[in-house]
């Protein structure tokens, strides 16, 4: 007997042993594979109907029947094969009825079936011509974004976003004026899950869920990009319980229904509430990725226990728990973003592709072309419920919205996604001197003149940056999307950094020369950290290695013999109680003794309010009380040391310095984004601007080794977005972003050339 496979990509059926040959619409066309695309020489959108496609099946699998009679055909979706004619269903195993694949295709039926049984999202049905503006808003006065669906529809395809503008405009003018729709409120930020189960005739097996990574094109549709099984642990313990509750209950019922074999539910997941969306009588894109999991564990693959559950009453073995640590990401452009994928993964050895046939030839849009698969998560949950994707995997914009956010936007993105050097720009580096490790597993550059940015350089997917650093004619040269942009140097390691004190420490442990400024460790462990309270961002070392204050003085004296920069800051872990401020004292003392250069300090808030006047009086010339995190649930959680401190104290000793420093940007308190809700975030930088605070702007780097590496950082475009708003808050309060420090602001969500006007810096050189 052959077994043969038949379905969109041949990678569906990577390493499972079961089949035979295949027949599939993309794959390579070698050996047992026979594909559409491989033979017709370009990619289609196999989410539409097309009948050539329909002819090769049944050309090549009536070929096939007359070559080997007994063959048997599994179909990745059996509800096709019935159009394929009786002689090919006659061959074809694991063919639920016919009537039942039709009833679950269709999503409105199947809604109002489940609806009795999970919960519901509330919809109507609605023919086109009543989806305008006047009828939603009447039906759903509290709703601006709806999806409209059409009854049947694949891959997201008959799926589109819409607001009450475009419902009433001609963004689904194509579809059937007499086609009857499904309009749904959309939810927002949501989760959206898929869970496979196999329904034997005696029990239903659940297998692990997925978070599904679903994304609109520029037509307002919803496309399925992606799964993550590594991100969906993450979840909230309820929510996972109540995706396998309800998913057991529609088993169940599709079990009373005879339906067998493999499905994949889908659910919404929307302020801890699990809502059915559908059922998908069939594989799903996210089955190879499940079975990568099973076959580790020497478990059948899904499409052996789609087998099993056609010829036995129930599974003899109980499946355990498996952990699936795996995501991917379909490309279905042949664009630039998608050759810069490919690109990248040419040295990436954790990386597994899956081409399918893909060669960069001709494609149709939104066509399959091809999908990464990552043994780690590439998305996550932020904290408003929502998912973010990563922005290296996702791919940004090719075309700035906004030309006079163009640098600035190079800078957010920089900041927020890195930058890979290439070998044969490090070599060229290496020659000179050894790039210096900045803060958050980062490096310096100079980009455009004199505009420094603190750039990620080993933390996670930073290898998938759009941004490189190349060489040509002995000039290194910043490439995004390997379109050259600005010439750019980097920042190497100063002289000192290896030197040794006489108690033999090396000067990096206590002091760093970046940008224009010396930072000076005032304790040699973070006493959170030291108490395991440490904040779940931080890579500070846990190791404590001891040094004096006659260190300290020593690397101070050294720097400022030696070195050119312009004020330090003191800074970096904190101290218990009064003794950070009378070490931060000690050392600002010293430093006034011996130099005129300004001292910027960095500190927990006192709780006794005289030290902030006797901070002032050592002649300290700016101060942060860094909140970090305005909401103080999260921060417990995130910095169980910090986070406990009262909001309150921050706001009363920051309040009790601009009343001695004044509000001209000396008072500062540093705020990361992506911890915590925008709305969040934007309301506390109101506050901090109207006690007279300038708010410093970080963007949460995942660094390794920490709590949070998993956690996916909020997109670059959500970063412009705070940006500006909190641009306008400061100009309400005639303050601005922080720090005041053109040099300084190399690592912050900041912009404010100090030296020239900002048409000087863009007609230094002109990007695009």
């Amino acid at each position: 007997m052959v077994f043969h496979w038949c379905g969109p990509r041949l990678s569906d059926i990577k390493n499972i042993s079961i089949f035979d040959k295949s027949t599939t619409v993309y794959g390579d066309g070698i050996s047992n594979n026979t594909s559409y695309c491989h033979e017709k020489g370009y990619r289609i959108n196999h989410n539409i109907a097309n009948p050539d496609v329909d002819t090769f099946f049944i050309n090549n699998l009536i070929k096939e029947i007359k070559q080997n009679p007994k063959v048997k055909f599994m179909h990745y979706n059996p509800y096709f094969a019935y159009g394929y004619g009786e002689l090919i269903t006659s061959h074809s195993i694991c063919m639920n009825a016919r009537s039942i694949l039709v009833a679950l295709n269709e999503k409105m039926e199947t809604k109002a079936w489940m609806s009795s049984y999970c919960n519901n999202i509330p919809s109507v049905v609605l023919p086109l011509k009543k989806c305008n503006e006047i009828e939603l808003r009447n039906i759903f006065p509290n709703t601006n974004k709806f999806i409209i669906q059409k009854n049947i529809g694949f891959g997201g395809l008959g799926t589109k976003i819409l607001n009450y503008k475009q419902a009433s405009s001609s963004a689904i003018d194509d579809w059937d004026s007499n086609e009857e729709l499904l309009v749904t409120p959309y939810l927002d930020p949501s989760i959206s899950v898929n869970i496979h189960i196999v329904v034997f005739e005696e029990e239903v097996m659940l297998l692990p869920p997925s978070i599904q990574l679903i994304c609109p094109n520029c037509n307002g549709q919803l496309i399925y990009r992606g799964a993550d099984y590594a991100a969906y642990d993450h979840l909230g313990a309820s929510i996972k319980e109540s995706v396998l509750n309800n998913a057991k209950i529609v088993g169940e019922q599709l079990r009373r229904y005879a339906y067998r074999g493999v499905a994949g539910i889908d659910f919404l997941c929307y302020r801890d509430i699990v809502h059915f969306l559908e059922i998908n009588p069939r594989f799903q894109a996210s089955t190879a990725l499940l079975n990568k999991a099973l076959l580790a564990h020497e478990l059948p693959s899904v499409h052996e226990l789609n087998l099993q559950a056609f010829q036995m009453s129930k599974f003899t073995h109980k499946i355990p728990i498996v952990n699936v640590p795996y995501s991917n990401f379909c490309y279905d452009s042949d664009n630039m973003i998608a050759k810069h994928i490919l690109d990248r993964c040419e040295n990436l050895f954790f990386i597994e592709l899956d081409l399918d046939g893909y060669n960069g030839g001709n494609s149709d849009d939104n066509s399959y072309q091809f999908r990464i698969n990552f043994p780690y998560n590439i998305s996550s949950i932020n904290p408003s419920g929502g998912i973010n994707i990563h922005d290296n995997i996702l791919g940004n914009s090719l075309v700035f919205e906004q030309a006079h956010h163009e640098i600035i936007q190079i800078k957010f993105e920089l900041l927020n996604q890195g930058v890979v050097i290439k070998t044969s720009a490090l070599d060229y580096i290496n020659q000179t001197g050894k790039i210096r490790s900045a803060v958050f597993n980062s490096i310096d550059i100079i980009i455009f003149g004199d505009l420094r940015v603190n750039c990620p350089y080993d933390v996670k997917l930073s290898e998938f940056s759009p941004y490189s650093i190349d060489i040509e004619n002995d000039v290194l040269w910043l490439k995004r999307y390997e379109q050259a942009i600005s010439t750019v140097h980097v920042d190497l390691a100063d002289n000192l950094s290896n030197h040794k004190t006489s108690n033999n420490i090396e000067y990096s442990r206590i002091a760093t020369l970046a940008t224009d400024r010396v930072r000076i460790n005032h304790t040699n462990i973070c006493h959170f950290k030291a108490s395991n309270r440490s904040c779940a961002f931080c890579n500070l070392p846990t190791f404590n290695v001891p040094y004096q204050f006659s260190d300290i003085y020593r690397v101070i004296d050294g720097y400022l013999d030696n070195c050119n920069f312009r004020h330090f800051l003191i800074g970096g872990g904190s101290n218990h109680g009064i003794t950070e401020i009378e070490r931060i004292i000690k050392i600002a003392k010293y430093i006034k003794r011996k130099s005129h250069k300004p001292i910027y300090v960095m500190c927990l808030p006192p709780e006794n309010h005289k030290w902030i006047e006797i901070l002032y009086a050592a002649e300290v010339d700016e101060i942060a009380f860094n909140i970090e995190i305005f909401d103080r649930e999260i921060a417990k959680k995130i910095m169980p040391g910090k986070g406990f401190i009262p909001l309150q104290r921050y706001y009363d000793r920051l309040l009790q310095a601009v009343t001695l420093w004044g509000q001209s940007g000396n008072v500062k308190s540093l705020v990361i984004l992506g911890l915590e809700t925008q709305e969040s975030t934007i309301q506390g930088i109101k506050t901090l601007c109207n006690i007279g605070v300038q708010p410093v702007l970080s963007a949460f780097r995942p660094l390794k080794n920490t709590p949070l590496e998993d956690l996916i950082p909020m997109p670059s475009s959500q970063i412009l977005d705070i940006y500006l708003q909190a641009e306008k808050l400061c100009e309400q309060y005639g303050l601005y972003l922080g720090p005041s420090c053109f040099e300084c602001q190399n690592n912050t969500v900041s912009f404010h050339p100090v030296h020239r006007s900002l048409s000087n810096l863009f007609d230094f050189q002109k990007p695009f």
